[in-house]
């Protein structure tokens, strides 16, 4: 492997590493190819979180609105409810005034 060279074998006898200008020219072909695939493959790993950053931000916020806009949906439905047995109350009071007038009206008719 081209790399064998590189650092200091594991006998006693001490090798020092092989430096880029010393390699053949195969050898500085391949390191500075996957030297460039290494920094492209950093680069499209770095966009690839940028872009997952911003794709959380962006469903964060929308959370966010749909969460308030489900809360103003409560509270608007808990007044109308509100108003909705206001009115109920209002309307039996009107009919059970109705209910009376209507006894009072018989009772005349009846004594005329």
């Amino acid at each position: 492997m081209f790399f064998e060279n590189t650092f200091f074998s594991s006998g006693n006898d001490m090798q020092e590493p092989v430096l880029p200008q010393d390699r053949n020219p195969s050898e500085r072909d391949i390191i500075e190819d996957l030297t460039r695939k290494f920094y492209k493959l950093e680069k499209k790993h770095l966009e690839l979180i940028n872009q997952y950053n911003q794709d959380m931000f962006r469903y964060e916020k929308e959370i966010m609105k749909l969460r308030l806009e489900l809360q103003r949906g409560e509270a608007l439905l808990r007044v109308l409810e509100s108003e909705m047995s206001f009115a109920r109350k209002d309307a039996h009071v009107q009919m059970y005034s109705a209910e009376d007038e209507l006894c009072d009206v018989k009772a005349k008719l009846l004594h005329l």
